[in-house]
């Protein structure tokens, strides 16, 4: 390689010259993407990765300072390639962190959406739907444990701390569908039962002759179940 050189000093020289220009490049696009926070977001591969792109300019840089310009050129060229790729894939990125984070959610995954969207934030910084993401994965394992002690309730016959269960949690995470209808169910469901009970608690009150206890438990069904026919006349 040496002797190749000395045949041919002034292809070596425009190589070097040529290595060392694309070198420049790199730098410069390298701290846009450090600044950018590609140590974050670049680790892994999506068509390249940052990790792959340092690897090959590790190489290329080799090749320079063992004054192999020919590969050191290409090298360069292609990190450079790979850098350009790496800034022009955010997007991308972003809506496959997005993305990836409410399927997790979804799985009730609260540790891998959080850091989905965390990835997310890293590339577009600010941005209001990562951060709620985010904040329902945190809410996720307190949610999760309201709507197991929900089921619990619900199961065992205790549907007033089962509706507080299911309330809580759709308090804590407003697009969390399920504990929002399971909290209207089992509402359904309490005020059929306490329906009940009042016409049970009127009839009673009557074939005891008690009248005024009749109307004030008649009325109580008639608030919760307006048109009932039992109560319409």
């Amino acid at each position: 390689p040496a002797e190749s050189r000395a045949e041919n000093p002034t292809a070596a020289s425009n190589l070097k010259a040529e290595a060392a220009a694309l070198l420049e490049k790199i730098l410069k696009q390298q701290v846009r993407l450090e600044n950018d926070g590609v140590r974050i977001w670049g680790q892994e591969a999506l068509k390249t990765s940052y990790p792959e792109a340092l690897a090959l300019l590790a190489k290329a840089n080799e090749n320079f300072d063992r004054q192999n310009f020919g590969p050191a050129t290409d090298g360069f060229r292609t990190t450079l390639a790979l850098f350009d790729q790496l800034a022009a894939g955010k997007d991308e990125r972003f809506r496959t962190a997005m993305d990836a984070g409410a399927a997790s959610l979804r799985a009730l995954n609260s540790a891998d959406a959080t850091r989905y969207f965390q990835l997310a934030l890293a590339l577009h910084p600010g941005d209001d739907g990562a951060a709620a993401g985010l904040r329902r994965a945190a809410n996720l394992p307190r949610v999760t444990a309201l709507m197991n002690e929900g089921k619990r309730q619900e199961t065992s016959g205790g549907l007033d701390a089962a509706l507080k269960a299911y309330r809580e949690a759709a308090v804590l995470d407003k697009e969390f569908g399920e504990a929002r209808e399971n909290a209207e169910r089992v509402r359904a469901q309490i005020i059929e039962r306490d329906y009940r009970k009042s016409i049970s608690r009127a009839l009673a009150a009557l074939d005891r002759e008690k009248y005024r206890e009749a109307a004030l438990a008649l009325n109580d069904a008639r608030k919760l179940h307006p048109s009932a026919p039992e109560i319409r006349d």
